[in-house]
């Protein structure tokens, strides 16, 4: 998993999560049933916290939605 965090006013303004599978010593971007049970099991433990991600284009994670 590749993380990308964009700070503003001392704060988390966005969080992209890149989704990757580890092939015959190699990295291949997760696929789109990856991703997406990736996102349902992130939402399902964030939820009690107030956050929520949403599935971006390229089987992507990100916060705000």
């Amino acid at each position: 998993m590749a993380y990308f965090v964009r700070l503003a006013d001392g704060g988390l303004d966005e969080l992209t999560l890149v989704p990757f599978r580890s092939r015959q010593l190699s990295l291949r971007r997760a696929t789109s049933t990856d991703a997406h049970w990736l996102l349902d099991t992130l939402n399902r433990e964030c939820r009690p916290f107030g956050a929520q991600l949403t599935l971006a284009p390229m089987a992507v994670c990100a916060w705000p939605t």
